[in-house]
């Protein structure tokens, strides 16, 4: 029976997270987080505090991966996890972490010494990745901002408007997962950072709004600030009330709406 727990973190547009163990131990360049279980912790647990302590991601377990993964070690399960941004420091463990695609993180797996761990976080990578193509739309991983190349930040010429817009927890969790564009007809790009919520324009990249959010202890969440791009190189628009009316709609169109969804 396993008795190491480990999990793998994918963000909303596929981008996979691994962690550069410190000095190389084990023989592994690129990796995935685990460790022993403590007394009394369960599978989830053991695997969501590896995570935690050797990305600084605090977790959410997606899905348990099919298959017990042999390592130098010993036998080990992993979860699939989505985590939310931004991260902590990871621990002395880790000396570096870094997001890539399936293909990408593939290859810089294969850069491990362990012929052994080599092998072993490749079925992980396959099996993970395996899950992921057919999550269904709706419970598509939290967005992160590797998933969008090229964000720019608000610029120096922007308004301040001062909505007071209320979400419950359950409008809150869809909002939390951000939005990444599954068609060309996609115009947005959408995250949350800590407490603001980025919603960048998808083919440039420039971030239109830029809204503070207030949460309160049932999980429901408060927008009384948003800060709109006014640089007119970027956005063309000048009203207040329609660009309050189009950050609305934006949410309610592409996170609330689950009519608008696809299926998978």
């Amino acid at each position: 029976m396993p008795d190491s727990y480990g999990g793998v973190v994918v963000s909303g547009g596929g981008q996979f997270l691994l962690r550069e163990p410190a000095g190389h131990f084990g023989g592994l360049t690129w990796t995935f987080a685990k460790t022993v279980a403590q007394s009394g912790e369960s599978p989830e647990q053991a695997a969501l505090r590896a995570v935690s302590e050797k990305t600084g991601y605090d977790a959410l377990v997606i899905q348990r991966l099919c298959g017990v993964f042999e390592g130098a070690s010993g036998p080990a399960t992993y979860f699939l996890m989505e985590a939310r941004h931004p991260p902590k420091n990871p621990n002395w463990q880790t000396s570096a972490i870094r997001w890539a695609r399936a293909d990408e993180a593939a290859k810089l797996i294969g850069l491990s010494a362990s012929a052994h761990g080599r092998q072993r976080d490749l079925k992980i990578l396959a099996a993970a990745n395996a899950v992921f193509v057919e999550l269904p739309f709706a419970m598509h991983p939290i967005v992160h901002p590797v998933d969008w190349p090229e964000l720019k930040s608000l610029p120096g010429r922007h308004a301040r408007l001062s909505p007071r817009l209320a979400f419950n927890a359950e409008e809150m969790e869809r909002i939390a997962r951000g939005f990444v564009k599954h068609d060309m007809d996609a115009k947005w790009f959408i995250y949350l950072d800590g407490a603001r919520l980025r919603l960048h324009r998808s083919w440039t990249g420039i971030l239109i709004f830029d809204a503070g959010i207030v949460f309160d202890e049932r999980g429901g969440g408060v927008i009384s600030e948003v800060l709109v791009n006014r640089d007119e190189s970027q956005y063309s628009s000048s009203s207040d009330a329609d660009d309050l009316q189009l950050f609305i709609d934006v949410i309610r169109w592409n996170m609330l709406d689950t009519s608008a969804w696809p299926a998978n």
